[in-house]
């Protein structure tokens, strides 16, 4: 994968920096309420889960945006290692054919690294706000769904009986904003072993992709 030739790496990174820049703002839709026409589904038919309360379209932002980053930071990486020319040519954005060394070509880096860059960090960063400030765990009980967690807790939270087939998954345990009823209606099923092994691993490693892309895009 090393051996890829810039121009390859440039346009496998282009459908990966695509694909999250259309999430991020399909989660700020969902989330924010910014203009509908800005959602994926209007571009490929499909995009976060609808009719979910907005910690769940965080929820699923995390888990979708997540590998997104993690290959668009390594081939970040990747192209600005092999690049070996000024920090504005090992941006792998080509879209224009701008001189890199030229004022259009440093205006075009600096909007391409805020747009496909800088943004879908944040993007992923007001997902996992939303979860941590938000989504509650609820488990069904003879009484009805009682809140078993909330924000931080319910990546911890482990189902009783453990035993295997209840920590992978779990049809008495939903993730929503509550466990009233109008809210379960809109919760989905958790599934207790992605936080713990997926989540926040996947969260430090698009921390540390992310920083030593932007320490090779600066050597």
């Amino acid at each position: 994968m090393t051996d890829m030739p810039l121009s390859t790496l440039r346009k496998v990174w282009l459908v990966v920096a695509i694909a999250a820049l259309l999430l991020s703002l399909d989660l700020m839709v969902a989330t924010l309420g910014w203009p509908p026409f800005l959602q994926i589904k209007n571009v490929i038919g499909i995009g976060l889960p609808e009719g979910v309360a907005k910690p769940i379209s965080g929820y699923f932002a995390i888990i979708f945006l997540t590998p997104l980053l993690l290959a668009g930071c390594w081939l970040t990486l990747l192209h600005a290692r092999q690049a070996r020319f000024a920090a504005e040519a090992r941006w792998p954005a080509r879209l224009l054919d701008f001189g890199t060394q030229s004022p259009p070509g440093r205006a075009w880096a600096l909007l391409t690294g805020l747009v496909f860059g800088l943004f879908p960090l944040y993007a992923l960063g007001h997902a996992w706000n939303m979860f941590r400030s938000h989504v509650v765990l609820c488990e069904e009980g003879a009484a009805g769904w009682n809140a078993v967690a909330r924000g931080w807790s319910v990546m911890w939270y482990i189902p009783r009986p453990f035993d295997l087939e209840s920590f992978l998954t779990s049809k008495t345990l939903r993730i929503g904003s509550g466990c009233e009823p109008a809210e379960i209606a809109r919760a989905v099923y958790a599934l207790p072993i992605i936080a713990p092994t997926f989540l926040l691993p996947g969260l430090a490693l698009v921390v540390v992709l992310a920083v030593r892309a932007a320490m090779a895009l600066r050597a």
